[in-house]
């Protein structure tokens, strides 16, 4: 098997995980046909109208640009905040921005909240 069709197949299961219980459930369907029918670039299209979990996180971050929490998320990333509860209240507001995504309906955001979640337990248990 070529490294493109590992690839497309392991973007397809990535992409299965975070939309089977969506409205996107047909656009897995039809990836899913093209795949078994070895039309690996047209899955590959077909795949590419889907967020990955990294392209959702990208989106989430682009809406908190303005507000202070990007500053917190950042202060995080270089090591500057002063101890785990500005960590974990920021986090805390993170996991609400992802909640409210989710409530207009973008439920793929789900594996977003589970992430966030698995961060927010391990700084309380520090």
């Amino acid at each position: 098997m070529s490294t493109i069709a590992i690839d497309i197949i392991n973007r397809y299961g990535e992409l299965f995980e975070l939309y089977k219980d969506t409205d996107k459930r047909d656009v897995l369907a039809e990836a899913e046909a093209l795949i078994t029918e070895g039309k690996l670039e047209a899955a590959k299209d077909k795949l590419s109208v889907l967020e990955t979990k990294q392209e959702m996180m990208a989106r989430i971050t682009s809406f908190i640009k303005c507000k202070p929490l990007f500053r917190e998320l950042r202060r995080i990333r270089d090591g500057k905040v002063a101890n785990k509860f500005e960590e974990l209240k920021a986090f805390s507001s993170l996991f609400t921005h992802i909640t409210i995504e989710c409530e207009k309906g973008r439920t793929q955001y789900r594996a977003l909240l589970r992430d966030v979640y698995t961060i927010m337990g391990e700084l309380l248990y520090e």
